[in-house]
Parts: structure tokens; C-alpha cells; sequence
């Protein structure tokens, strides 16, 4: 997604629409936009804040809770429908079997 793209995303965002944020470098939760603050993030004045009904995970134990999210964070969400926590890093590549040595003929 180019900064293009994503600043009209970020202006379209509206409370109810559902959206993801990230929760470190590999994964991402799905959450329900319910507020946009009024106060700015102090540490991030130009990052608005978002409060958001986090998604509950069974697999993980998290339940469902409200949250305050920088807009930074928020992310589309990988596909229709999704609740709870995806992995996002990338995809695992099979490994491939090593090949064996040529065996060097003896003379």
C-alpha cells in the first residue's frame, strides 16, 4: 500500500468498520473501530488515537477488550471476515533437502 493509498484509507476510517493493528512485528489482532480521541497520543501528538474493541482469541487466551491504538498502527485487514489474531511475517519456505555429494570415482 503506498502513503497515497493508505492516507485515504486512514480518511475513510469511520467508527464501526472493522480493522486490524499490529501487535509487534509478525502478527496483527482484528479490532472494531469505536472512538476517535479528541486528546493526542502525548508522546505522538500527530498520531491520533483510536478506541478500539479488541477481538477476543481463545487459541492465545486473550479476551475481548477495549483498547486505546494509535492510527499508525491500524492496518487493513488481510481478508473479509477475520477475527482474532493473524500471523503476518513472512511465509516459512519449505526447506529443500540437501543434495548429496558426488561421490569422486577412485582410480
Amino acid at each position: 500500500m503506498t502513503d497515497d493509498e493508505r492516507r485515504r484509507w486512514l480518511a475513510g476510517l469511520r467508527p464501526g468498520d472493522r480493522v486490524a493493528f499490529t501487535r509487534g512485528p509478525l502478527s496483527i489482532r482484528g479490532c472494531e473501530l469505536l472512538v476517535r480521541e479528541k486528546r493526542p497520543y502525548p508522546f505522538a501528538p500527530d498520531d491520533p488515537l483510536w478506541t478500539v474493541g479488541a477481538d477476543a482469541d481463545a487459541e492465545d487466551g486473550i479476551e475481548e477488550q477495549l483498547t486505546l491504538i494509535q492510527e499508525s498502527r491500524l492496518v487493513p485487514l488481510p481478508y473479509p471476515g477475520m477475527t482474532g489474531t493473524a500471523y503476518v511475517g513472512p511465509s516459512m519456505a519449505p526447506r529443500r533437502r540437501a543434495r548429496p555429494k558426488a561421490k569422486t570415482a577412485s582410480a
